[in-house]
């Protein structure tokens, strides 16, 4: 799918802004729209009868007249903000007043050369951090700055333990790392020229080489990059100023930046223990976790369906087929008991039958409850499921 999405729709989408009124005649749309769809069938192997909203939806593709129409609108508005955009009442130019408001503004700027730069960058390589912080003595007051983006939103940040100085800070939802980083230096060199300090070699410490560059570039394209270049020329009339690289996570100094972006996953895990339903899921999964999500992704389709089961409880055990109208029995089938019902707490944690193989891939005969499974690893879960092929297709 990637090969279409990067390669033939921006093709297919080319100059969209001049003809993307021509797709209000069905004929032109079902011309574009015969590409997405084989697209869609190729990468998926789906039979022909199925309708495109249907696997647009699955795939997250959005439909192509709509696609159009934002790749569109979102010319029209970089031009718009430059001042070299006219509209009328009729053709391609009205595609701000049926789409956008006019007085949203952007980031993008009519680029212009700076020569003016007060302050000093560097980029040392990853052998100068191995034994020491470079541009750093006792007398330099360190800041470390940094940006993030995540699904539950973007946040930045900055931290200096000379000035005991920490802010953090959230962004609109559709900004960008790249603006989250250029916003951390911005307001940390606002903050600091604001603190009556004596004279001093300031070192601003950053792991985005595209911040610091676009910071330090004589062409300036963005209003953000532009406010930031004038901040750190007032802070750099009083102080030695400069902007250095540093790998991320590095040295010790640079493990305090994950602070700084500390409360997005914070109000991330927040929400997800607060949340009324998917109890067996929080049991077994209780917060989130990049590593674990990473190493479960690697899997195949077939495992990774079985994991998943196992961690909702949608899965082909006696309760849930039940549930779903598969079965009319939700019994055990290895206790024989008729009082034990077989869901997933019972098959992971209590059956008799199981104990063994419990034993022998989760490391106890029993468990009282799904939390004492939620420090296992992915991989120990699957092995147990595919050693009782409870979860197989009958």
């Amino acid at each position: 799918m990637w090969m279409y999405t990067a390669i033939v729709r921006p093709i297919l989408t080319y100059g969209s802004l001049v003809w993307c009124q021509a797709l209000e005649k069905s004929t032109n749309l079902k011309t574009l729209t015969k590409v997405q769809r084989t697209a869609c069938i190729s990468t998926t192997g789906v039979m022909k009868s199925t309708p495109n909203a249907g696997f647009e939806a699955i795939l997250n593709l959005t439909p192509l007249d709509l696609f159009v129409q934002e790749l569109a609108a979102n010319s029209a508005l970089r031009l718009s903000q430059t001042n070299i955009w006219s509209t009328s009442q009729s053709g391609h130019t009205t595609i701000l007043s049926n789409n956008v408001d006019n007085n949203v503004r952007t980031d993008y700027m009519t680029p212009y050369l700076d020569f003016n730069k007060s302050f000093n960058v560097s980029f040392p390589n990853r052998q100068d951090w191995e034994n020491s912080v470079p541009f750093s003595n006792e007398s330099t007051i360190a800041i470390l700055t940094d940006g993030s983006k995540m699904n539950t939103g973007v946040g930045a940040g900055f931290y200096s333990e000379n000035l005991n100085l920490a802010s953090s800070f959230r962004l609109p939802d559709y900004s960008s790392v790249f603006q989250a980083e250029i916003l951390a230096v911005k307001n940390a060199a606002t903050q600091i020229s604001m603190m009556p300090i004596s004279p001093a070699d300031i070192t601003f410490f950053i792991d985005s080489q595209a911040a610091i560059k676009a910071i330090s570039a004589t062409l300036i394209k963005s209003k953000l990059v532009s406010c930031c270049r004038e901040e750190l020329r007032v802070l750099g009339m009083q102080h030695n100023v400069r902007l250095c690289w540093v790998p991320g996570h590095r040295t010790p100094q640079c493990e305090m930046k994950r602070n700084i972006v500390e409360h997005i996953f914070q109000k991330t895990n927040e929400r997800w223990n607060l949340l009324e339903t998917c109890c067996h899921t929080r049991k077994l999964w209780p917060n989130y976790d990049e590593k674990k999500s990473n190493k479960i992704l690697l899997l195949s389709k077939p495992s990774l369906r079985s994991l998943i089961g196992v961690l909702t409880g949608h899965n082909l055990l006696g309760y849930h087929k039940k549930k779903i109208g598969l079965s009319t029995d939700d019994l055990c089938r290895g206790c024989g008991n008729e009082d034990e019902q077989e869901d997933t707490t019972h098959f992971l944690c209590h059956c008799p039958a199981l104990c063994r193989t419990r034993k022998a891939f989760l490391g106890n005969f029993f468990f009282n409850e799904l939390e004492e499974l939620s420090e296992l690893s992915g991989h120990s879960l699957l092995n147990f499921v595919k050693s009782t092929k409870w979860l197989d297709n009958p």
